[in-house]
């Protein structure tokens, strides 16, 4: 039995691109190291998420997936998608979110609120849902492990 690792490495706009990318990068390389088939996904980072699949073992079976995951629904697709290649999840990787600068100074109240609507959606909702549909998967598999990191250097 392989293992599937799920990463959402390349989300809209990342705070620290270099230091997530590496990091993003690093964690994928070690898991298809191990022999896992490592699946990645992206929003709008495709040139991103393309580069650290081609760092991949090539002896696996990887892939990449676009989702919006501030969308619910794409949420929901991407799973369905995913259990239909893979039939099964082991460990879900979350190290990755949006910052959108919003300078406090130079924004309306409604900017603002919109800001960080977007940015919940993402980075709280968004990875809510991945361990939503995880979690139900690993249940219904009798196990697996849901992993949740990010951060910033400033």
């Amino acid at each position: 039995m392989k293992l599937i690792i799920f990463i959402r490495p390349f989300q809209q706009v990342l705070f620290n691109p270099p230091i997530l990318a590496k990091t993003s990068d690093a964690c994928s390389k070690l898991f298809s190291d191990l022999n896992a088939n490592v699946i990645i996904t992206y929003n709008s980072g495709f040139a991103d998420a393309e580069q650290t699949l081609n760092l991949l073992n090539s002896n696996q079976n990887h892939s990449l997936y676009q989702a919006d995951i501030a969308r619910p629904e794409n949420v929901k697709q991407l799973f369905q998608q995913v259990m239909e290649k893979y039939e099964r999840i082991d460990v879900l990787v979350n190290n990755a979110g949006v910052f959108i600068e919003h300078k406090i100074a130079e924004v309306s109240f409604e900017e603002w609120q919109q800001v960080w609507n977007e940015t919940i959606a993402t980075n709280l909702t968004g990875v809510s849902n991945l361990c939503y549909f995880a979690g139900k998967q690993m249940i219904k598999q009798n196990g697996g492990k849901i992993n949740h990191s990010s951060f910033a250097d400033k």
